[in-house]
Order: C-alpha cells, then structure tokens, then sequence
C-alpha cells in the first residue's frame, strides 16, 4: 500500500512538470496568424518576424515596411519594454527595419491610443535579421 501512494505521488509529481514546461514553450508563428487569433496566443510566449519601428508611440513591428509607412497600425504589434535602452538587445541606429522578436503577446494591451492589434508585454529577444544572400553580414535596416 505505501509502494502505491509513492508511486501516485511521484507520478502527479512528473506529471505535473511536465505541463509547466509544455506552457513555457516558445511558438513560431507568424503576424498575420497572431493578429488573425489573439485568444489562441494571448498571454503565450510567441516568435514572429517583421518591420520593426522604433518611434515615440509607435514601438511596433507590422507585417510589412508599407504597413508601417502607411500607418496601417492594425497589421502591427505594439512593443512594450518602457525605457529600455534598445542596447540590452545590441541593436544600434537605425531603429527600423526587419527584425524577430521572441515576447509575451497580450491581446487587451493595444498600444498607444488603442491602434494595434495587441501588444507584447514582455520583450525577452529582438534580433535584426541579415539580408537574403548577404556575404558581409548586412543588416536589413535602414
């Protein structure tokens, strides 16, 4: 009977951090599919890629340059890391390009004014991305 009880305990025990991790996981995915479904992704760690801008109200990645240029602020994800010197994530000017970005999305944190489609609470990684066939390591910014 103890050789029973042990072995539910260890198990629940197993179990049960097994779940913790599977919440943890990071999911690629990519804009248009979080914009598309922000239940599903609400309060999850996400990856996605995108133009990236660093404006005052306007920290933000978008589907495309042309979303941002045009101010189509429903096709982006609003960024929330305050002050945060843009250096903890080594990225120097110009503050405007593609980039990945690994965050928590929250679907109700909707940016400045309300614009965007959901925002990241959380910024744990944005990386620039290289041009396609760069030999030199070019970033793509501008």
């Amino acid at each position: 009977m103890r050789y029973f009880f042990s072995t539910i305990a260890f198990l629940i025990i197993i179990l049960g951090c097994k779940s913790s991790i599977q919440k943890e996981e990071i999911k690629s995915i990519s804009l248009i599919e979080l914009i598309a479904n922000p239940n599903k992704y609400h309060k999850r760690k996400v990856k996605v890629q995108g133009y990236f801008s660093n404006e005052h109200d306007g920290r933000a990645i978008y589907i495309s340059k042309n979303d941002f240029i045009t101010g189509i602020y429903k096709n982006g994800i609003y960024l929330y890391y305050g002050n945060l010197p843009m250096r903890k994530f080594e990225i120097e000017p110009p503050y405007q390009g593609y980039v990945t970005i690994i965050g928590v999305y929250n679907k109700d944190m909707k940016g400045s004014y309300n614009f965007y489609s959901g925002g990241f609470e959380e910024v744990i990684s944005l990386q620039r991305m290289y041009l396609r066939g760069s030999l030199s390591d070019e970033y793509n910014m501008e």
